[in-house]
């Protein structure tokens, strides 16, 4: 069975998708109670986000590679929830973190599993960010669920 996986740079996506929203980030930390049905109101988050945190929101679907094949695509993709929505589900916003394709579909260790490691790296060291004459951030990753 050929079964191809691509891990993409995590910390580079995330990197690029901050660097280019701050200002909404910022804008909504401040202003996250005018989105009331929205992830960051729910008792989860607001018990464990901390100033400075990143929450990543991770969904994958497998499409057939073209129609008359046999194999499939399984995309790993990635929103930030301090973006507000639906501007963190903008094209320029959303990250790819890695790609599974093969003739069957995944298991969940087969499509995760690299890239639950490298994200569990990042929450245990954190990320910095140049943001230019803003200084730089610190950010630690937090998975709510």
């Amino acid at each position: 069975m050929n079964t191809e996986f691509v891990l993409f740079s995590i910390a580079d996506e995330i990197r690029r998708v901050v660097k280019n929203n701050i200002d909404l980030i910022e804008f909504f930390r401040i202003h996250k109670a005018e989105f009331p049905y929205d992830i960051v109101n729910g008792d989860l988050y607001v018990n464990r986000v901390k100033n400075n945190s990143i929450t990543l929101i991770l969904g994958s679907d497998g499409k057939p590679t073209f129609k008359s094949s046999k194999t499939s695509v399984w995309p790993v993709l990635c929103t930030i929830a301090e973006i507000p929505p639906p501007i963190r589900d903008y094209q320029q916003n959303v990250m790819l973190f890695g790609l599974y394709h093969s003739p069957v579909g995944p298991t969940a260790e087969s499509l995760l599993g690299k890239i639950v490691k490298a994200v569990e790296r990042l929450r245990r060291t954190g990320l910095t960010i140049d943001l230019g004459a803003r200084d730089k951030y610190h950010f630690f990753l937090v998975h709510v669920c």
